[in-house]
Parts: structure tokens; sequence; C-alpha cells
């Protein structure tokens, strides 16, 4: 008899392509420089943390579970889709950007954190972050996607309206404004 947890034995799908994004600086053609956007593994988790822990403390997304969460990825390399997912993207090899998803059952993952350095924001790196995280939900076989955002910011609504997450309901935790939005993938599979 299989013992194993079939939540945990979803094969990780193949990694991204590089894209390129226009960077003030960058030593491309124009200003271009490429973007490449991968699982992070274990040699990421500082900068990764320092960059989902800057929109933590700016009250974005909940900073609580983020230092157990960074415990208990698998490296990228890995077979399993551990609990939590991690992906980092680098612009000229520089950590930009980070984006982490937790599982919520076998079938539900929810967007926990996404975070952009602010020299690179407003350039189209949180939204190949969030792709690449929705793609592997989709090959993976998850059927819907979750997110709470702890503020009204336009910008990031517009970006999580933009690929497809549906408004749920607003409501008030701990004080604060909770925005909840799902994706189904099984109904929208336009990734």
């Amino acid at each position: 008899m299989d013992t194993r947890d079939p939540s945990r034995s979803r094969r990780v799908p193949p990694p991204s392509r590089p894209t390129e994004v226009r960077v003030p600086g960058g030593k491309g053609d124009a200003g271009h420089a490429a973007v490449a956007v991968r699982r992070a593994e274990r040699a990421d988790l500082e900068e990764v943390a320092r960059i989902l822990m800057e929109g933590a403390v700016a009250g974005h997304f909940p900073a609580e579970e983020l230092a157990s969460a960074l415990a208990e990825i698998d490296p990228a390399d890995s077979d399993l889709d551990p609990p939590t997912l991690l992906w980092v993207a680098e612009v000229e090899r520089a950590k930009a950007g980070a984006v982490g998803l937790r599982r919520a059952d076998p079938h539900v993952v929810a967007v926990k954190w996404l975070g952009v350095i602010e020299a690179y924001r407003r350039m189209g790196i949180g939204r190949l972050l969030l792709e690449e995280a929705l793609l592997h939900c989709q090959r993976a076989g998850y059927l819907k996607v979750l997110l709470q955002l702890q503020l009204d910011r336009n910008p990031v609504v517009d970006l999580f309206q933009s690929v497809g997450f549906r408004l749920h309901r607003e409501r008030e935790r701990d004080g604060r404004r909770v925005i909840e939005f799902y994706l189904d993938l099984y109904r929208d599979p336009h990734l």
C-alpha cells in the first residue's frame, strides 16, 4: 500500500524562460535587461526573506507566517510540491522580487507574499513573478488560488485583477480592512 501523502506528490513544472524588461541603466539595448524568474533555492532565502518582509512590515501581507514558511521550502530541484513555494526574479543576477505561495489544501493554494524591490517597481516584474507562480499552479493541478490583501492598494489590486483574480469579499480583521480575491483555475484556464 502506498502511504505517501498525495498532496505532496505533484511534479514540479519546468523552470521559466528569461524575459526582458526596461530597466533604467540596464546594460542591454536601450536600457533593457533580462529578467529571470525561477524557483527560489535555499541559498536565496536570506534575500527573499528581506524582500518579502519589506511588504509584510508595510502591512501588505501577513508577516507572522513568513519565518515558518521559509523554513519549510524544498529545494527547487525537488519532485515534490512542498507546503510553501517561492519564486525569485533576478535582473542581471541581482534579486529584484519574490512571490510566495502556501498550499491551503490539496487543491487550493494561496498567494501569501509578493514583493518587488523599490528600484524595480512598475516595470512588470511583479506580473512576471505572479504569472510564473500561477502557471506552476495550473500545471500542478491546483483548482483555485486565493489571495488576501490587507490594504486597498490600487496598483496591486489592478495587477491581481488583470491576471484573472476576482473580488470575493471585503471584511475587517484586527481593525484592518482585508480584501479577499480568488482565481478558479478550472474555470479560467487562461494562463
